[in-house]
Parts: structure tokens; sequence; C-alpha cells
């Protein structure tokens, strides 16, 4: 099947280190502020662990700043919702796949100048196939005698001709599907290239770990492989990138 269309949303919770104080805005009146917080309030690379330790609450330029830097010292809560909607080119069959996905990221502190950056990730999807039909054709002799007591590619039965899994498994199968570890070790400082910009890097390792409720729902097996992330920062523009190898 081809992806004719998709649409994706997301919502970002987050803190850094300890709670923000309640007034967070730039709205806050300035004559209630010390000349020493407006000042840290202006640095958009400060500590805002330490920063709000001190009485200072972040300004918003500050906590999006923190936002835009995936290997930041802040804690992150992202949750994504996916809808691809799919269409069989010779048929013309059109079906719906959706899935959510929660992303947990938090830092933890490895000396004075390293961040290990965690990210776990879970996922909900919702498939256009019956498991409980595609469970009941397994079982039969005649997956048996061809797959070996149900295993190897999920088919329709061979008594039908020119019929689709979406087809012969029609129906919607929803659950807990995959879930994915990373960790990625990257400098704490970012590097600092003038006018504002600056970028980071991280280094680490990936795991995939095969949670999903259902076999439709999931891979099926462990893998794991190396990760690396890098990103730019600057006042304009902001890129970057995220590989990942499993085996």
């Amino acid at each position: 099947m081809r992806i004719i269309s998709l649409v994706s949303f997301s919502v970002l919770v987050f803190g850094a280190g300890s709670c923000f104080a309640a007034d967070s805005s730039d709205t806050a009146a300035e004559e209630e502020l010390s000349a020493e917080c407006i000042k840290m309030r202006q640095d958009l690379d400060a500590n805002l662990a330490e920063q709000n330790k001190k009485g200072c609450p972040p300004s918003t330029a500050q906590m999006a700043r923190l936002m835009d830097n995936p290997l930041g010292n802040v804690a992150m809560f992202i949750n994504q919702v996916d809808f691809y909607q799919m269409e069989e080119p010779q048929t013309g069959i059109n079906e719906t796949k959706s899935g959510y996905t929660g992303i947990l990221q938090f830092p933890k502190g490895l000396g004075e100048n390293w961040n290990i950056i965690n990210r776990i990730v879970f996922t909900v999807p919702s498939m256009p196939l019956d498991q409980d039909k595609i469970d009941d054709f397994n079982q039969t002799a005649t997956a048996r005698q061809q797959y070996g007591e149900g295993q190897g590619p999920i088919l329709p039965p061979t008594e039908v001709n020119n019929i689709l899994p979406v087809q012969a498994f029609d129906g919607r199968t929803t659950g807990f599907g995959d879930m994915y570890y990373v960790g990625l070790v990257s400098p704490k400082e970012p590097i600092r290239h003038g006018g504002g910009a600056i970028s980071a890097w991280g280094l680490g390792a990936d795991l995939l770990l095969p949670t999903a409720s259902e076999d439709v729902l999931g891979t099926g097996r462990w893998a794991a492989g190396p990760s690396a992330l890098y990103a730019y920062m600057g006042p304009t523009w902001k890129l970057g990138a995220l590989w990942q190898q499993y085996w």
C-alpha cells in the first residue's frame, strides 16, 4: 500500500532539573525582579535549574531556547499522534493506520562536563488488520503445512485467489506496541559559533524491546545498535539529524 496522506500533531510537557517558579512569563512586573534576576533572564543559555533555585523565573525566550535543543538539560514528555491514509494502487482500497507515540526524555549528569540524555519511546498503534482472524488462519492445517506451526509470512487463505491480507483479515487491532530506548552522551556546554548560534552533539546506543501486545502491532524481535545526533541552532535556522542503526 502507498501512503496518500498523513496527519500528525504533538503536545510537549517539560521541566528543567527542578520545577520552575510559578510565574515564568515575560509579563511578570519588572519592578518585582532584582537587577541580577533581570540580567540572568537575558542569558538564553543560562542553567535554568540553578536560576530557578535562586528564585528567578526563566523567561519565555529562555524556555524556548531550552526546548529547541534536543540534547538540552531538560526533562520532556512528548506526545504525538499520527494518522496515515493508505491506498492499495491496483484495487484502490483505502485504509487508515494510526498510532500514538509517547517520548519520555530526561537527562542525567555524568560528572561536571557530560550528560547522558535518556529517551524512552512507547507506542500504541492501530492497524487495519484483525489479529484474531490472523491467529485463526495460522492455526489451520494449511498454515501448519505451509509455514510450520504458523511461522512465516502472513498471507490470506490459499483457497481464495487474488485476495489481499487487508481483505481476508479485515478489521482493526489496537494495543501496546514496541518500546525503544535511546541513550546519548553529550557535553553539557554547547559549541558556540558566535552571533547567538550554538550546536550540540551526542553519541550513544539504542535498543528495541518487543513489547507489542499483538503480533501485528510489533516486530516480534529484539534489536540494538549505535546512534548519533547533531543539532545546529542559529538565530534564523535550526537544523538537526538523528542517526540510528538497529541489528
